[in-house]
């Protein structure tokens, strides 16, 4: 398995879903998969259509103050590209499409765990710093072999809180391979060794 696309489609899907940019396909998901209850659409008492908002969902001010934040924070040169370009808080329709995969593994390790605080439910920033926390223990350099185990079980657990928090939309195979990564590392060693940045860039 290779962490970086592995990393990058995680974090594309991840921006999509608080972005309310995934339709509403995933309300027919949850009724037929019987998850979030609370929002299956429903008939009121005049007979019309409710279908209640997404708490994964940022709204209007916590999405502008998502993109400020981004925006306003500085990195060494050639770090990664211009976020405050790429979240640009003026046009909230501005999609970060140009974004390589180094940059998404940025994002998500350091990033958005410091960007989302305070915005969304408390559900929603808990299963990203966990998801981070997860993703920079896996691209660490050095790995102890205790930890091995340990982080096995952390795995399955921040896929479950993402399970809990997120819409059946979300959870594709690249997250479902998210169990993989920490056995893989006890069989082949840690990923700098064999993930594909540096044949990419060669």
């Amino acid at each position: 398995l290779d962490p970086m696309h592995i990393e990058g489609n995680i974090g594309k899907s991840l921006i999509k879903h608080i972005y309310g940019e995934k339709g509403e396909n995933w309300r027919e998901a949850c009724v037929e998969q019987e998850m979030h209850p609370d929002l299956w659409p429903y008939k009121d008492a005049m007979g019309r259509l409710v279908k209640p908002v997404a708490p994964w969902v940022l709204s209007i001010p916590e999405r502008k103050e998502f993109c400020r934040r981004i925006g306003a924070m500085r990195f060494p040169t050639n770090y990664g590209a211009n976020l405050r370009k790429a979240f640009g808080e003026d046009d909230l329709r501005n999609w970060p499409s140009y974004l390589k995969t180094h940059d998404w593994h940025r994002l998500l390790q350091h990033i958005l765990p410091v960007a989302i605080i305070g915005l969304g439910t408390p559900e929603l920033q808990q299963a990203i710093w966990s998801l981070g926390k997860l993703l920079r223990w896996i691209c660490g350099k050095v790995v102890k072999e205790d930890e091995i185990s340990d982080m096995e079980t952390f795995g399955v657990e921040v896929v479950c809180n993402l399970e809990r928090t997120l819409p059946p939309s979300f959870f594709d195979c690249q997250i479902h391979l998210l169990v993989h990564l920490v056995p893989e590392i006890a069989l082949a060693g840690p990923v700098h060794c064999r993930w594909m940045y540096w044949v990419e860039r060669y």
